[in-house]
């Protein structure tokens, strides 16, 4: 009797196939795992190339605006005509101040809220992404000019050592993108900034 039931392997296939399977449904979990994390990973590229872009497209709307203001009169510049063209020459700014944004937090990337504002900046809120994205009315993608000075050339200068001469003059352009929505909440898509150099004579 003990014989017989040793020698009795039917049950044996039928372990097997459960083992397989068992093996089949962890390898399968883990594959799907793994397909969701790289679609995290391709919508995530994916979103930071359209910031990218985004920030570029205000970048240039900047620069054409700011190429496009008449020189003939000196006061075009003048950061209490303009709100978008800042003075950050005060060092320190007093706190309130527009420009005390670009000397304190805008290249700290620990802060993640918004640097530009109406009070600093204009808006460029016109892309179809943003109305895409729901964030063409939230004033998420604004532009400013900071820093605009004089250009020092030292004692071997030229045109800014010329009275009555045009004189260079720098600054930088600064975009920012700050995914909201229309509540002022996070949509998920980040925080961006970039800034150009701008140079120019008047």
């Amino acid at each position: 009797m003990t014989n017989r039931l040793l020698s009795n392997e039917n049950g044996s296939v039928m372990v097997l196939v459960l083992m397989v399977l068992a093996i089949m449904t962890v390898i399968g979990i883990v594959a799907s795992n793994t397909v969701i994390t790289e679609n995290s990973i391709i919508r995530n590229v994916g979103i930071y190339k359209q910031n990218a872009s985004l920030l570029d497209s205000s970048l240039m709307r900047g620069l054409q605006e700011f190429l496009q203001i008449p020189d003939n009169d000196p006061d075009n510049f003048t950061p209490a005509l303009s709100v978008w063209i800042n003075d950050v020459n005060n060092d320190p700014p007093s706190v309130g101040d527009p420009e005390e944004f670009i000397n304190t937090i805008w290249y700290e990337s620990t802060f993640t809220q918004r640097c530009l504002n109406a009070a600093n900046s204009n808006v460029a809120d016109s892309l179809p992404i943003l109305a895409d994205r729901g964030e063409d009315l939230n004033d998420n993608l604004r532009y400013a000019v900071v820093g605009w000075e004089v250009v020092d050339l030292g004692t071997s200068g030229s045109e800014s050592m010329s009275m009555g001469k045009p004189v260079w003059h720098q600054g930088r352009i600064l975009g920012e993108y700050v995914s909201l929505d229309a509540g002022g909440d996070g949509n998920g898509n980040g925080l961006m900034r970039m800034e150009i150099g701008v140079k120019r004579m008047w």
